[in-house]
Order: structure tokens, then C-alpha cells, then sequence
């Protein structure tokens, strides 16, 4: 008998649905306090079977559920791993709702390689999983695999999944392949009945370039249901398109019903000013800020001010000001670490490392905090240690790699460092540091021809990016025939 056998024979299926329903109303638990007992008292209850039965797949399953649900993704991923390599040793059956899961949590962190290979495995085991190929298919097109995007719509659509979605995914294609006759086609078909519908359907008319459309239906929807429409959003789309009085009025209008809003404040006072300077701008954020009440609130604002405006001295008394109202406030001192890093301090950054790797605010305890310290000191092999650390205790993870590839590459170990940045992209399909790694490395290697190999594909999964464009060039007239590169340079200063 298995232990999870054992299990259902101790404790009754329902329990472990109770429990799990329990964790999936931890997000409406807008407390904190009340949320943290709640889940508490859950983990105390799975412990508690835990105990009695061993790690078992269900158990570890429900564990991984609560960790996404108090926001630890990072363990959660370890968690469902843990319990796909428990069943696995032990040829229990596949749970695909875990292994989705386990996908989107991976989505969540960026690491968009091993999401894709973890649903490849799920519909290579179960074809008509519609859910993970509805997942996949969304992938393959933020890394711009139009081709193999098709593909998988061509069996979504014999599944029959929700016609709303296919929609999406048809209109999405098409976009992607800037097919105009196409984009009208399946943009015409979009229902828009209700403000939720209307709202949709702007935000897709905004993504296609289509603003007319998009203040047409936001409109509608403020019409239908003034709450539902985001007043900063259509005045903007108006000032875009050269109707500031009706921006003034739906600024004017959203006002009268939050008066103590600063955004609407500042958009209200910009629109006053015709062509306002970063410098008016900055002048009425500040005048906005002083208002605030709460002094915690009131700094945070000032240091995002002064940031902004380039004032990095009055910004960081700004941001020391909000740490001293707040100890607790990790979120602050991950800045205030940013910001001495920056300045070279090292004393005052390490002792806010080792304060944040305490409290496992990088989701690493602590080991990124450090090695962000040793790079700024540029400790190479201290920075190395650390990466191998990483790399150790969170291999899953693309920014483990990348942290060592890029030390290996700054001590000139280019082949090494190649191989950390494959691993990079194993994980992260689209990581454009790794990219960057690889083409460097390589030209330092005195290897032209992998470097234009990186270059051509970074071009594919990075389309818009205009970086890899220039280095494409760039190489053309380095290693090429120069003539050959005159065109397309020609058209590149054109286009900008």
C-alpha cells in the first residue's frame, strides 16, 4: 500500500477538499493579521498529517498551494517538484492540474523555458489538455513563435475550447503576423454588450493601435457603468489625440468624485499647462505631496519625485526619511540597499544584506543580496562562490545561472560562461542578458559566426528590440561585406 493510500485511509478526502478550499479563500482575506492566522492554522493541519504519513505528492501538493497563495512562489515551485518526483519514483498517475500549476508558477517568475517544457510533457501525456495548450500557445507567442503559435491553435480550435479565448488567441496571431485584413476580421467579431465586454475590447483596440476605437468603447463603457472605466487612461488616449478640453472634462468629472486623488491632482494640473516642462511637472508633484497626511506616505512620494527629476541626493534623504519611519518596511530597505550599492557603500549595503537575507526577502535567503555586494565590490571569486551557491540550492531558477554566467564571463572563463548562459535559456527562453553574454562572449572567443548565430536569434525572439537590429549591423560591417550592410543601415535611420 502506498502512503498515499495509507492517507486516504486515515484522514477522509473530504478534509484534504476542505483544506483546499480554504487556501483558495486566503485571497479574500483583505486582513493581514486574519490572513496569517488563517494560513497558519492550514500549514499547522498539513503538518499535522505530515507527520503521520510522510511526504506524500497530495499533501505536498496542498503545501505548494498555500505557498503560492501567501505569496512564496519560489518555494511553492520546489514544493510541486518535490511531490512530481515523489509520485514519479512511486508510478502514481500523472496530476496535470499540479503540473499546470506548477507551469504558471513558473510563468510567474519569468522562467518561461521550463514552463514551456513542463506543458510540453503534459500534453505530450494527455493531447486534449486544452488548459495547458491554451497556456503554451499564449508562450509561444511572447517569444514570437507565430508558426508553432498556429499550430497549437489548429488543435485548440478541434477541442473546441471557449470561443472568447479562441477569439483572443486568433486576434493575437494576427497581430503578431501584422496582418491588417485579419486583425479587422476577428477585432469585428469581439462582442462588446457590456462595459466588461467594451473594456476588452478597447484594451485590444489600444494594443492594435487602434485609438479611436478604443475611446469609442471606453466611452460606451462610462456610459453603461462610470466605475468601470480608468478616467487617467481616456484622458490620455484624448491628449494623444489633440482633445485636451475633453481630457479636461473627464479629469474634471473624476475629481469631483475623488477630490483626495493625486494622480487625477496631477493630470489635472498638467492639463492646465500647455506643454509642461519635467521640471513643472516636478514642481506640482511636489505640491501634491505636500499634502499628504501620512509622513511614511509623504517621503515615498518625495523620493520617487526627486528620483525622477534626477536629484539623486535629495531622493536618497527622502528614501532614508521613509526608512526611519518604517524599520519594518523591507520593500524600502531593498532600495535603500540599490541606492548604497550605487554609491559604493558598502558598510551601510551590508548590513541591510544581511537584515533582508534574514528575513528571506530575495526568496534565496539572502545569497542574491550577497552576491549583488561582491559584484559591486568586484570580489570576483567571493561573486562566484555565491553564484555556484545559487545554482545549488535554486537551480530551477534562470537568475541563478545568469549571476554565475556573467561572473564566469567578467573572470574571462568565456567557455564556462557559455554554458551557464544555454542554461540561462533553458529556463528563460527570452532573457535578453543572456543573449547579450553569449554574443559578447563569443566575439571574445574570436568566434564571429556563433555570435551572429545569437544575434539572429535574439532578432527572432526579441523582434521590437532595437539593439540586436544594430549589432546585426554592426556585424555585417565587421566580419561581412560592408556594402551588403548599407541598405538596412540606411533603413534603420529611416525608421528612427
Amino acid at each position: 500500500m502506498t502512503a498515499d493510500n495509507a492517507l486516504r485511509d486515515y484522514e477522509s478526502a473530504t478534509k484534504l477538499q476542505l483544506l483546499e478550499l480554504r487556501i483558495a479563500a486566503l485571497g479574500e482575506i483583505s486582513d493581514a493579521e486574519k490572513k496569517q492566522a488563517e494560513a497558519k492554522d492550514i500549514r499547522s493541519q498539513i503538518d499535522e498529517m505530515s507527520r503521520k504519513v510522510g511526504e506524500v505528492p497530495i499533501l505536498m501538493k496542498l503545501q505548494g498551494q498555500l505557498l503560492l497563495a501567501t505569496d512564496e512562489p519560489v518555494a511553492a515551485v520546489k514544493m510541486f517538484e518535490r511531490a512530481r518526483q515523489i509520485a514519479q519514483s512511486e508510478n502514481q498517475p500523472v496530476d496535470y492540474e499540479m503540473l499546470l500549476t506548477l507551469a504558471q508558477t513558473y510563468i510567474r517568475l519569468g522562467q518561461t523555458g521550463l514552463a514551456e517544457s513542463m506543458l510540453d510533457e503534459v500534453l505530450r501525456a494527455h493531447p486534449d489538455h486544452a488548459p495547458s495548450r491554451l497556456v503554451l500557445t499564449q508562450l509561444l507567442l511572447q517569444r514570437s513563435d507565430v508558426p508553432a503559435a498556429e499550430r497549437q491553435l489548429k488543435i485548440l480550435e478541434q477541442q473546441g475550447i471557449d470561443a472568447a479565448q479562441l477569439r483572443n488567441l486568433q486576434l493575437a496571431i494576427a497581430s503578431a503576423k501584422s496582418d491588417k485584413k485579419a486583425i479587422a476580421s476577428e477585432y469585428g467579431t469581439l462582442p462588446e454588450s457590456t462595459a466588461p465586454e467594451m473594456i476588452r475590447k478597447a484594451q485590444i483596440a489600444l494594443a492594435t493601435d487602434n485609438r479611436p476605437d478604443a475611446i469609442r468603447l471606453f466611452e460606451a463603457a462610462r456610459a453603461a457603468d462610470p466605475s468601470s472605466v480608468n478616467a487617467p487612461t481616456l484622458a490620455v488616449l484624448y491628449v494623444a489625440e489633440k482633445q485636451r478640453d475633453k481630457a479636461k472634462a473627464i479629469i474634471a468629472d473624476a475629481l469631483a468624485q475623488k477630490p483626495d486623488d493625486r494622480t487625477l491632482q496631477l493630470l489635472d494640473a498638467q492639463l492646465k499647462i500647455d506643454n509642461p516642462t519635467n521640471e513643472q511637472v516636478a514642481d506640482i508633484r511636489r505640491k501634491i505631496a505636500e499634502t499628504i497626511d501620512d509622513p511614511f506616505e509623504k517621503q515615498t512620494a518625495l523620493f520617487d519625485i526627486e528620483r525622477d527629476a534626477g536629484n539623486v541626493a535629495a531622493a536618497i534623504d527622502h528614501l532614508k526619511s521613509a526608512a526611519a519611519l518604517r524599520p519594518e518596511n523591507l520593500d524600502i530597505k531593498n532600495q535603500l540597499f540599490a541606492v548604497y550599492l550605487q554609491q559604493k557603500n558598502f558598510d551601510e549595503a551590508a548590513k541591510i544584506a544581511d537584515e533582508l537575507g534574514r528575513k528571506n526577502k530575495d526568496q534565496a535567503n539572502g545569497l542574491l543580496y550577497q552576491y549583488q555586494l561582491a559584484i559591486a565590490k568586484n570580489d570576483l571569486d567571493k561573486a562566484a562562490e555565491l553564484a555556484r551557491q545559487l545554482v545549488n540550492q535554486l537551480p530551477e531558477f534562470a537568475q541563478s545561472h545568469l549571476a554565475l554566467a556573467q561572473v564566469l564571463q567578467r573572470q574571462g572563463k568565456f567557455q564556462e560562461a557559455v554554458a551557464a548562459y544555454n542554461r540561462v535559456l533553458e529556463r528563460q527562453k527570452t532573457n535578453i542578458d543572456a543573449y547579450r553574454g553569449l554574443i559578447s562572449a563569443y566575439y571574445a572567443m574570436q568566434r564571429p559566426e556563433e555570435a551572429l548565430r545569437y544575434i539572429d536569434e535574439a532578432r527572432k525572439v526579441r523582434p521590437n528590440d532595437p539593439s540586436f537590429a544594430q549589432a546585426a549591423l554592426e556585424h555585417a560591417e565587421r566580419f561581412g561585406n560592408p556594402s551588403d550592410a548599407l541598405p538596412a543601415r540606411e533603413q534603420a535611420v529611416k525608421d528612427n
